[in-house]
């Protein structure tokens, strides 16, 4: 299965970047790099929104 990694405002692109990708029971998938979740994706591989905290 291809993910596509979407930019954040920490890196423009994840080319070379060793992610971690995290499977869980539900078959959805999570991706970091380092301690930052980068993306989620349902079973189908579509991308799931983060969604976003407000900073205090």
């Amino acid at each position: 299965m291809k993910l596509q990694i979407p930019a954040d405002r920490h890196r423009c692109h994840h080319v070379k970047a060793k992610v971690t990708v995290l499977r869980r029971t539900d078959h959805t998938l999570a991706i970091f790099h380092g301690p930052r979740k980068l993306a989620d994706y349902d079973p189908a591989g579509n991308a799931i929104p983060l969604s976003l905290k407000a900073a205090a």
